[in-house]
């Protein structure tokens, strides 16, 4: 018994030490992967035009180092997420007991998925701020489908099997649903085509975009408020106009990256997720079309459901909820805030090639408050009243108005990613055009 105890002893050693070992090999080819930090632009260029007068360079997108990274932390956080709310569906929805069910939630897998970005950018050393929001997707998204499964509001079809639960919340984004059946709508190849179709069309408008507005540090025009972060409300119409710039980029940069992020769930969930962005700029009728049905539904949609439904079904108060959603809202920006500009051990390696920023905290709750007013006024004046008065208002011209309504105080979610450079850090994803102009007699 003796011998049989020591082997099994043995046994046990010798596999912890394997798996100790694998592991170590893991976060080494990561770490290896991981050395470019992708915070300087320093792609070689290839010269279309060479003059006397100018030169036009084309630095083509970093596929061999930028793109691997993305899709290396995509698969692992779809595979987390996978994890998690397998967890959740047989420890919250599945459960006998709410009370379990919220000890497990509030006690063990929402602290674990909001904490999870830390160590990991730490051990990777991952300086990029477009890298750094990637690895956020599986704690934003998590945490609201798991406080709707605390609150009961999972959809019915979604509840029948393990998984109809994962291909509705596992892969990050919703799936679009069939209106009749509310089922998953499957995708195939042709589905994938046309995703990548749409992908390349993006990169290309992009690709013009951080052509254009790279030269001005992503502010075309100069700041009347320097910075203009240090106030309130900033009125004057080049803050106000560089703030509708930093708004319109971020609609576009999570298009356009989560463009990406479709064509994977296409291949791996078979399924055509929901979409995500709506031209909320350019063609809101009001502020709940604004937020409810164009700007990032993948967000909107988790805070309809873990959020406004059941504190609505608590208090039977729709402007509460919509306020109490915002404020939920303004504090998922401030995490995201905290974990995109985290100051690791390593930043002081990077201080001379980035901007090392420190947000104060509250501006996203400033904005997202002042944004659940403007709901709860919408919510007070009702729906056909504002239908009524909006109606014979041209579209660009209602738009503009609604845009304007926020305006004012937006560069307190816009003003921190333009400064703190991740525009700059997203540029390395496209191709970029870079127009250098000589003095005269000058030949390259």
């Amino acid at each position: 018994h003796g011998d049989r105890r020591t082997c099994l002893f043995s046994a046990s050693t010798t596999s912890v030490t394997q798996a100790y070992s694998s592991i170590a090999v893991t976060m080494s080819a990561l770490v290896a992967l991981f050395e470019n930090k992708h915070i300087v632009d320093d792609r070689d260029p290839f010269v279309l035009y060479d003059s006397e007068e100018l030169s036009v360079e084309v630095l083509l997108p970093d596929v061999a180092g930028y793109y691997i990274q993305i899709v290396v932390l995509l698969l692992g956080q779809i595979f987390l997420s996978l994890v998690l709310c397998t967890i959740t569906y047989y420890g919250i929805v599945k459960a006998d007991s709410t009370t379990s069910g919220s000890l497990l939630g509030f006690g063990l897998l929402l602290p674990f998925a909001l904490v999870s970005p830390f160590p990991l950018i730490e051990a990777l050393d991952i300086p990029n701020k477009c890298v750094r929001m990637l690895v956020l997707t599986t704690p934003l998204t998590y945490s609201l489908r798991c406080l709707e499964a605390m609150a009961g509001y999972v959809p019915k079809h979604a509840t029948t099997s393990l998984g109809a639960y994962l291909t509705r919340n596992g892969f990050l984004l919703y799936p679009k649903s069939d209106p009749k059946t509310s089922l998953p709508i499957r995708a195939g190849v042709g589905a994938f085509l046309r995703q990548l179709r749409t992908y390349l069309k993006h990169l290309i408008f992009m690709t013009l975009v951080f052509s254009v507005l790279s030269p001005y540090d992503y502010q075309p025009f100069e700041p009347y408020n320097r910075p203009p972060t240090d106030v309130f409300i900033a009125w004057h119409w080049r803050d106000l106009a560089n703030t509708f710039v930093g708004a319109w980029l971020m609609s576009q940069t999570l298009a356009y990256s989560l463009g990406g992020v479709f064509m994977a769930i296409i291949l791996l969930g078979r399924f055509q997720p929901a979409p995500i962005v709506d031209n909320p700029m350019l063609e809101s009728s009001s502020v709940s079309d604004f937020w409810g049905r164009r700007w990032n539904q993948l967000i909107h949609t988790g805070l309809k459901q873990g959020v406004y439904k059941p504190v609505r079904s608590v208090t039977s108060n729709a402007a509460l909820a919509g306020f109490t959603a915002f404020l939920a809202s303004g504090l998922l920006h401030e995490y995201v805030w905290s974990v995109i500009f985290y100051s690791s051990r390593h930043d002081e390696k990077y201080e001379s090639n980035t901007t090392i920023l420190h947000p104060v905290f509250g501006k996203s709750l400033l904005f997202f408050g002042w944004n659940g007013v403007l709901i709860a006024i919408e919510f007070w004046i009702g729906r056909d009243r504002w239908r009524r008065w909006t109606t014979k208002i041209p579209k660009p011209v209602l738009a503009a108005m609604v845009v304007l309504l926020a305006l004012p105080v937006g560069h307190l979610f816009t003003g921190d990613m333009i400064t703190g450079r991740y525009m700059h850090h997203m540029q390395k994803a496209a191709a970029l055009i870079v127009v250098n102009r000589k003095p005269v007699g000058t030949v390259a």
